[in-house]
């Protein structure tokens, strides 16, 4: 009776963090799995990649086509092969979900790089590796909110910045906020002329999208828009996060006067 070779998949990830700190770029990982496979007479029959994606949850493109694939009959799947469980996934419920899933499949995840299988021992070494996988993701995570709110306490805004407002550098290469010379006048108009209780923020959202005002994704101006705009205090040169409010180094759009005029308005 012939033997059916062993059929088997590729799953890899990278995300931007990874590339920048470690370079196990998706090609190595790609070629180190086949080399795996190559040697231990396992047929590859799909690839999957996500490609500048965490690992935070498995609500990943690239994962998820490789678990409804997996799932289908008829595929005949016998291994999953990663490069590491880190690459598969940093959360040890999303960890057990997926080994519980697979097993039910009759599918064995397998790791080039770590001594992972259904025995004890190799159990204890999976949740291990996945436990690790987290406990790195947190401490990162830890960093970077340490890292933020310091910078937030300077008075710098870490994120995207609001419509009106551009992302850029200064002289230092430190990330920094500026206006964006073809929105931030029309806001500041904006606000100027709600503020003499005159007109109706739908009356003004018809005014600016003749002057050619935008989102910035490029789209339409919906009126909800118009009231997030109104209400944003950033514009008066404040920044509001979980922790508290602060005042930020970014240029005002609008002095206080006409923004508490227009919040007053909004209310009725």
């Amino acid at each position: 009776m012939e033997v059916r070779p062993k059929k088997g998949i590729i799953y890899y990830r990278v995300s931007t963090e990874d590339q920048a700190q470690f370079g196990v770029s998706l090609e190595q990982q790609k070629k180190h799995c086949l080399g795996y496979a190559q040697t231990n007479g396992i047929e590859i029959v799909k690839m999957f990649h996500d490609d500048g994606v965490s690992a935070k949850t498995t609500d990943r493109p690239s994962l998820q086509e490789m678990i409804k694939f997996c799932s289908q009959k008829g595929n005949g799947v016998d291994c999953v092969i990663v490069y590491k469980i880190d690459r598969l996934t940093r959360n040890v419920n999303d960890y057990t979900n997926i080994i519980i899933l697979l097993n039910k499949l009759g599918i064995k995840l397998v790791s080039t790089t770590e001594a992972i299988d259904n025995s004890p021992i190799g159990k204890f070494i999976g949740n291990m590796m996945a436990a690790n996988a987290q406990l790195d993701n947190e401490i990162k995570g830890q960093r970077v909110s340490a890292c933020m709110q310091e910078k937030i306490e300077q008075g710098r805004w870490c994120w995207k910045a609001p419509i009106g407002y551009l992302n850029s550098k200064d002289e230092m290469n430190k990330k920094t906020i500026i206006l964006d010379n073809k929105r931030a006048p029309i806001i500041a108009w904006l606000f100027k002329e709600y503020s003499t209780g005159l007109y109706t923020l739908e009356e003004l959202r018809q005014q600016i999208i003749k002057k050619g005002f935008k989102s910035s994704r490029g789209k339409g101006v919906p009126l909800q828009l118009m009231s997030k705009i109104i209400k944003n205090k950033f514009y008066i040169g404040k920044m509001r996060v979980k922790s508290g409010e602060y005042d930020g180094l970014h240029e005002k759009l609008v002095d206080g006067e006409t923004f508490y005029k227009c919040q007053n308005i909004l209310k009725g």
